[in-house]
């Protein structure tokens, strides 16, 4: 059997990277990017497998780039501190995601990583930057976010302490943030947020795909990748 030269143009079960296209979120995509411009501090939600996560790494960091914002990977909270390691493990999740945009051999050891609050970080990261590299402002994707209630939902001491540090840094206004999360975490982050600049007045909700986007979403990989995805073929699907 021939084997298929070419090459497989959908990307499967797993979320869409920057690098990636991702087919018919366009609107959504502005409308998002606007809202954070305007707003600084936005709470992204959706029910699950929405592609929250595609969105935000093959979309939404790509427009923000583009117009001069220094972006942070996809930030988790879902990381425990090192045995031996003192600190607050939300925080320290959230550093160690930062320094993986460090080359290797100029990242913290987990010590000194979880000695640092998080405004110190971004403090110390800032002044390190050439001043002719200046970003136009700082943006911090915290994706999959309602793991600072799920992870251990008993330790309310470090869970609150998180989310003053998160605050804090942010009352910088050269900072901006997108906190993207399950919508049915949304009721028991809320009491949380009142440290946070806003308080999470702006929100924006991830629908999923349309009948419009979905069959786009099917088409359009085939179409780049020189092969006919037939109407009837794709709506078919779209209809399953």
């Amino acid at each position: 059997m021939t084997p298929n030269p070419r090459s497989n143009p959908y990307v499967g079960p797993r979320a869409f990277e920057t690098g990636e296209t991702l087919y018919g979120r366009e609107v959504e995509t502005e409308r998002l990017f606007n809202l954070l411009l305007a707003e600084r501090i936005v709470l992204f939600y959706s029910p699950s497998g929405a592609g929250k996560t595609s969105l935000l790494q093959a979309a939404l960091i790509p427009r923000l780039q583009a117009e001069g914002y220094r972006v942070s990977p996809a930030l988790r909270a879902n990381e425990p501190l090192p045995e031996g390691v003192a600190g607050n493990r939300y925080v320290y999740s959230v550093l160690r995601s930062l320094e993986e945009a460090r080359p290797p051999e100029a990242r913290r050891d987990p010590a000194a990583l979880a000695a640092l609050t998080l405004d110190d970080y971004l403090t110390q990261r800032e002044a390190e930057t050439d001043p002719a590299e200046e970003p136009t402002g700082e943006v911090l994707l915290f994706d999959q976010f309602e793991e600072t209630l799920t992870v251990n939902p008993t330790d309310l001491d470090d869970k609150t302490a998180f989310f003053a540090q998160v605050g804090a840094a942010l009352r910088a206004r050269h900072r901006w943030a997108l906190f993207a999360l399950r919508e049915d975490y949304l009721a028991a982050l809320e009491p949380y947020f009142r440290v946070i600049p806003t308080r999470g007045k702006a929100a924006f909700r991830l629908d999923l795909l349309g009948e419009t986007a979905a069959r786009e979403a099917l088409q359009a990989p085939a179409r780049v990748a020189g092969v006919r995805f037939a109407d009837d073929a794709a709506q078919r699907l779209v209809d399953d």
